[in-house]
Parts: structure tokens; sequence; C-alpha cells
């Protein structure tokens, strides 16, 4: 059961004043992952794939070390390298997915 990740809705909005006026304002969203709960996301959402193509899709490449390793197991790593214990630790992390490959 997913209990942790989120999806959270917004708008970015933006205005420029010089060289020449310029104002636009669009629908957003990211998501609040749980990496606990990655799998279970990828097994149960169809929509949504891990390190694979689908409509949205998460990929451990666009974040960490960016080499395609675990993005939970680096961000444990730099926890422990500055003293922060990890066992039973819950990482979320808050992000724009890729839609339909594309990275934003």
């Amino acid at each position: 059961m997913i209990k942790n990740s989120k999806i959270y809705t917004g708008k970015v909005i933006h205005k420029r004043f010089k060289p020449k006026e310029h104002y636009f304002k669009y629908n957003v969203f990211s998501l609040l992952i749980d990496l606990n709960e990655l799998e279970e996301i990828n097994k149960d959402i169809k929509f949504f794939s891990y390190n694979k193509f689908n409509i949205i899709s998460f990929y451990d490449k666009d974040h960490g070390d960016r080499d395609g390793s675990s993005i939970k197991l680096w961000v444990k790593k730099n926890l422990r390298n500055i003293g922060i214990m990890t066992e039973d630790i819950s990482i979320k992390l808050l992000c724009y997915p890729r839609i339909f490959w594309l990275c934003i």
C-alpha cells in the first residue's frame, strides 16, 4: 500500500518587464516519492515506471551521481559520510518526474 508518496499540484507564474513585457502561467505537478515505495508505485500505478519509459517515469540517473546507480543508496552513503545513522530511515524526494521521456 502506497502511504507516504504524494502528488503535489501548483502553478508556475512568470512576468518580465524588460526588455519586453512577457507573462505566462501554467499548471505543474511534482511527486513526493518515499524511496522505500518506488518499487510498489512502479507495480501498482500502470502509467508510472521506475527506470523505464512510461507516461510518467522516475529514473535514478536523473538524481544523485547521475550514473544510474540507486538514488536511495546514494542518499544513505552521503548521510553516513556526515555522521547520520541510516538504519530505518525514511527518505523522501520531491521532484519533477519525466513525462513521456522528457526531463524538465
